[in-house]
């Protein structure tokens, strides 16, 4: 009951929210993390282009810019093989399960010679092809080292000949 007072008794804004947008002033002092200023703009740029070429116009923008980025993750592999030196990469069945049931399970592997680069399961080959390229990528891409030492932590020590430089490699693909 006391809340529902102190509620009552503040100014509401014009949607009938207790909470006032802030000033233009404190904006600019307040952080705002990237994820949300790139939405911010995006949402912007859509409104704006809406705003001043109608929406049929912002619509073909929308389908051309965006919709349009969907990538093939089998074509991306074979071009990053090839941009490596790696043998082109080969889809094999691993195993499958239930081919003429309601609900098959078939399991592939992504191959450049001997190495196994990626796996992925799926309801059809061509999923399960699909998923193990893109997990290929992802191994990939998303390399990350197991041990990382930075300079920062032999600050204060007498004796800096322990510390090692990170070797960056060009990643390794680990599944």
């Amino acid at each position: 009951m006391h809340d529902a007072r102190r509620i009552t008794n503040q100014s509401l804004d014009e949607f009938g929210s207790a909470n006032a947008p802030p000033d233009p002033q404190s904006l600019s002092t307040i952080p705002v993390p990237m994820e949300e200023a790139a939405q911010s703009f995006v949402r912007a740029s859509i409104g704006a282009l809406h705003l001043h070429l109608g929406s049929p116009l912002v619509k073909r923008f929308y389908r051309d810019h965006f919709l349009s980025r969907h990538r093939t993750p089998t074509r991306d592999l074979c071009k990053l093989c090839a941009r490596e030196g790696f043998k082109s990469p080969v889809a094999r069945l691993i195993s499958e399960t239930g081919r003429a049931s309601n609900h098959p399970v078939f399991v592939v592997g992504v191959y450049s010679g001997k190495d196994k680069l990626g796996e992925g399961a799926g309801s059809s080959l061509e999923e399960a092809r699909f998923r193990a390229a893109a997990a290929a990528l992802k191994a990939w891409y998303l390399y990350r080292p197991v041990s990382v030492t930075l300079p920062s932590s032999m600050e204060g020590e007498l004796d800096t000949s322990k510390w090692k430089p990170n070797m960056v490699d060009c990643g390794e693909v680990i599944v």
